[in-house]
């Protein structure tokens, strides 16, 4: 059989949704539809090659072969569950191992997917459908496999396989609905640790419940207690006794730890680690900053840094503040104002009485696109501030608002209306409860589920930017308190807030941007 025609599908009814079961351009399996994870599609890098496709009942199933002989069957069926199967045999007459590219699973949806891989152990949660009445999601499960999770997508057998003479290697998710974010968290095992990050000056351990599983920490036998600090480090973060400034939780560093699981079904592989929270990473930052400052060179994001990291009192605030307003001028000077600019203006004008500061920050307050997120965020600073000086505020812009998380932004700082009175009846026109606009932003914070790795959202184009979780973390900080969500979510806001700040801490390549944001 030759491979089909990607213009050639079946339509198939599962739970409420209409699917398309077909194939993409260069016939790997992919279903679409009206669904929350949009497009699914499951292929392989070259040199793999599609060569059959085939459509019987509910299902959508291809082979694939590989130069050196490998074999890949890909298949998504349509049943009571939705399921991703996958087999990768070595040639037929190989005597010696052979090393192909995994196959990578992708989605095609305009709000991300959330991914939990871990070896042995994976989810993918789906955003709620807001075309479903009940706003229900799909959740896939790993019941087989060796799950890993890349910029391509999620690699259902790692990004590479090493084939053995005989031995096939398979991989199966299985997707059902749920209703909330709490039911789909439920199916994480049920050793895991309600946070894979902590804070170290409030959890000094983590406990892994898992008495008939063998554990590895960063390759040594552990037990079921783990603590950030090693007698023999064999990691770069691993450093954490003898410090010379340590704080006064005993750690003045992230620290992280490779986890191993070992069990009958595999190998489960985790990152755990304890991290600093957003403001010690912000005083370090501040010193950098401040050690070769040029004030037409800082950018506004770093002003925000300085002023945060710096609280007022303190021995060199004065000596921060006056810095930064040399700066501003600078900045504002300048046509275009940013984001962080402007909200540094407005703190500064205000701290210091200084109105011609605040005039020039109003100009950039609005020349701000409302278009992006921010321009709600940077008016209600505005406002607050004003208070104190009887100072003017222009009205904020209207416009457009594509982005989800601008519309995000404006439900949570518009919305509300009056606190809800105790009691059955609560009065007219109180808040009811944040809209789907405003649920936005917790599912863009990327912490629906303990993932540690700074970029766990997988969108259309892969890998979210972990700038748009910290866009989603500054908005939620304005979420009104009355607003509850743990029955649906399992956790509160600041949890999540939480989450959001400890990953993204984390990352490597952690811009001033995304720090300046977890300040708020």
């Amino acid at each position: 059989m030759t491979p089909a025609s990607g213009s050639d599908s079946r339509s198939v009814d599962w739970q409420g949704w209409t699917l398309d079961l077909g194939v993409d351009a260069d016939s790997w399996p992919r279903v679409t539809g009206c669904s929350p994870p949009g497009e699914v599609l499951v292929s392989a890098p070259s040199p793999w090659r599609v060569r059959e496709a085939d459509r019987p009942g509910t299902e959508i199933e291809v082979s694939a072969i590989h130069p050196s002989g490998a074999r890949m069957r890909i298949r998504q069926s349509i049943d009571e569950s939705w399921d991703i199967r996958i087999a990768v045999a070595p040639p037929s007459e190989a005597m010696t191992s052979v090393e192909v590219p995994g196959p990578v699973w992708r989605f095609g949806t305009d709000s991300p997917v959330q991914v939990w891989t871990a070896g042995a152990e994976g989810l993918a949660l789906t955003d709620r459908d807001p075309q479903d009445p009940a706003g229900r999601r799909i959740v896939w499960r790993q019941i087989v496999g060796d799950s890993s999770l890349d910029v391509e997508g999620i690699r259902p057998l790692g990004e590479s396989l090493t084939l053995e003479p005989g031995r096939t290697r398979t991989a199966l998710w299985r997707a059902t609905p749920v209703d909330d974010v709490a039911s789909a968290a439920a199916r994480l095992p049920s050793w895991l640790p309600d946070e894979l990050l902590v804070d170290p000056a409030v959890d000094q351990e983590i406990w892994l419940d898992t008495p008939d599983a063998g554990l590895l920490l960063d390759g040594a036998p552990s037990d079921q207690w783990l603590s950030p600090g090693t007698d023999s480090p064999t990691t770069d973060h691993d450093v954490v006794h003898g410090l010379g400034h340590d704080v006064d939780h005993g750690l003045d560093h992230d620290v992280m730890h490779e986890v191993q699981v070992r069990q009958a079904r595999g190998t489960t592989r985790l990152m755990v680690g304890w991290a600093m929270m957003a403001r010690d990473h912000a005083r370090r930052r501040a010193e950098e900053i401040l050690e070769g400052m040029d004030p037409r060179l800082v950018t506004g994001a770093q002003l925000w840094i300085l002023l945060q990291a710096t609280p007022v009192g303190a021995v060199r605030g004065e000596d921060v503040v006056a810095a930064v307003a040399e700066s501003l001028e600078n900045r504002l000077a300048r046509p275009g104002a940013d984001f962080f600019t402007v909200v540094s203006a407005i703190t500064v004008a205000a701290q210091i009485g200084d109105a011609d500061i605040w005039e020039s920050a109003m100009e950039g307050l609005a020349s701000l696109p409302a278009e992006a997120p921010g321009t709600l965020i940077g008016h209600a600073l505005a406002r607050s501030r004003a208070l104190l000086h009887d100072w003017q505020v222009p009205a904020p812009r209207s416009g457009r608002a594509d982005d989800p998380l601008v519309r995000a932004e404006r439900s949570v700082l518009l919305r509300p209306g009056p606190v809800p009175s105790p009691g059955p009846n609560p009065g007219p026109g109180v808040d009811d409860g944040p809209d789907a606009d405003a649920l936005a932003a917790l599912w863009w914070l990327g912490s629906a589920l303990p993932v540690p790795g700074p970029r766990p959202l997988m969108g259309r184009t892969g890998p979210v930017d972990p700038i748009q979780s910290a866009w989603a973390s500054a908005i939620c900080s304005f979420w009104p308190q009355w607003w509850q969500i743990g029955p649906d979510w399992g956790v509160d806001v600041t949890r999540l807030r939480q989450r959001t700040a400890r990953r993204l801490l984390l990352d490597p390549e952690l811009r001033d941007e995304t720090l300046a944001l977890l300040l708020w």
